[in-house]
């Protein structure tokens, strides 16, 4: 009898924990009078719409998207064709998207920046577009196009003036509404020649999370002047914290009291940030965190997924870690880098609209 009342103790708190594990680790603790919105620079693309309905619909300041400075790669195009295939898994053509924009910037050994121009379906080429060295977002409307998308081809061709030099053109994602395909994904190919497929050359710049945040921001609508991206070079093991302590100087360097302030953030991950922000910030602050969904697996069931358990049992481990065995360092000689200063990459261009 006592070994089956301790086995159906041991399966309640089973139950109780896989039932409540997510919904304690995804803590939403909004404040209403907050006047800055911290964003965390590597969330996903819908959560980033999310981010911004919630900045238009309230009172909010500012927007100050906060990351690590890792640099984060880029697909290099020396010349030739990046294909994105949409007839394979999981994409199998898409339909009824209303927006196409590709996240790129040129090198130039003088002021003639890459060129390049995109091809839907082999039938349909849009406006051909010079790129700058600033990373941008080139728009495209293709809300009539009436038939799903194949493939699109990024074509990109030297002028005959341009041969003999080494200009590139760098390629960070392609998004078609609210996705996001890579430049390196496994559905894209490097056709240097149009017909025999090479390998795929990545190259890290100097753009952070925190800088592809701000412009996919500043593409859907965000005010070029309600919106900055800092980065820190703190170290890799404890971004979260790094990146908050970043976003904690910048503010205080800019505000005078410091507003109320609330983090945006994805699902398990709020709580842990949550507690490394109310350490890295001064006490009198006031801290609020709002846990967007993450969309990648079913909240409910999230045991039932693979993703869902990884993803969920190594949030748990990092928030132990974060309460209970983390102790924040500061280093005076830390400084925060204004992404819009230091890398001058807050140019929002729009084509074709």
């Amino acid at each position: 009898m006592a070994g089956g009342g301790i086995l159906l103790l041991l399966v309640v708190v089973y139950w109780v924990l896989l039932h409540n594990l997510y919904p304690f680790l995804a803590l939403s603790k909004k404040l209403d009078d907050a006047g800055i919105l911290v964003v965390e620079g590597w969330i996903d693309n819908k959560n980033l719409m999310l981010a911004k309905d919630e900045f238009e619909q309230h009172n909010y300041q500012q927007i100050v998207v906060s990351s690590t400075s890792f640099p984060i790669s880029f697909t290099t195009l020396e010349e030739g064709t990046l294909k994105f295939d949409f007839m394979v898994s999981p994409y199998k053509t898409l339909t009824g998207v209303q927006e196409l924009t590709l996240l790129a910037f040129g090198v130039s050994e003088d002021d003639h920046y890459p060129r390049f121009s995109l091809v839907l379906n082999d039938s349909i080429t849009l406006d051909r577009v010079q790129t700058t060295s600033k990373l941008t977002s080139y728009t495209y409307d293709i809300a009539s196009l009436e038939y799903p998308i194949e493939k699109i081809l990024l074509k990109y061709e030297q002028d005959s003036s341009q041969q003999m030099q080494h200009d590139s053109l760098f390629v960070h994602s392609m998004l078609l509404d609210d996705l996001t395909v890579p430049g390196w994904a496994h559905n894209v190919k490097y056709l240097k020649d149009d017909r025999k497929s090479t390998k795929i050359q990545t190259y890290s710049n100097h753009y952070t999370d925190a800088d592809v945040t701000k412009e996919i921001m500043l593409h859907y609508g965000v005010p070029s002047d309600k919106i900055v991206a800092v980065s820190t070079q703190k170290d890799r093991l404890n971004r979260t914290y790094s990146s908050a302590e970043t976003a904690a100087r910048w503010i205080s360097a800019h505000y005078d009291p410091v507003p109320a302030i609330n983090i945006f953030t994805e699902g398990v991950h709020a709580r842990r940030s949550f507690i490394l922000y109310q350490l890295a910030f001064d006490k009198q602050v006031k801290l609020g965190v709002i846990a967007s969904p993450k969309y990648k697996f079913n909240r409910k069931n999230w045991w039932k997924e693979k993703e869902g358990r990884e993803y969920v049992l190594t949030q748990t481990m990092k928030y132990i870690y974060a309460k209970f065995l983390f102790y924040p360092y500061k280093e005076i000689s830390a400084k925060p880098i204004p992404a819009d200063t230091a890398r001058q990459a807050n140019a929002t261009v729009e084509v074709g609209r």
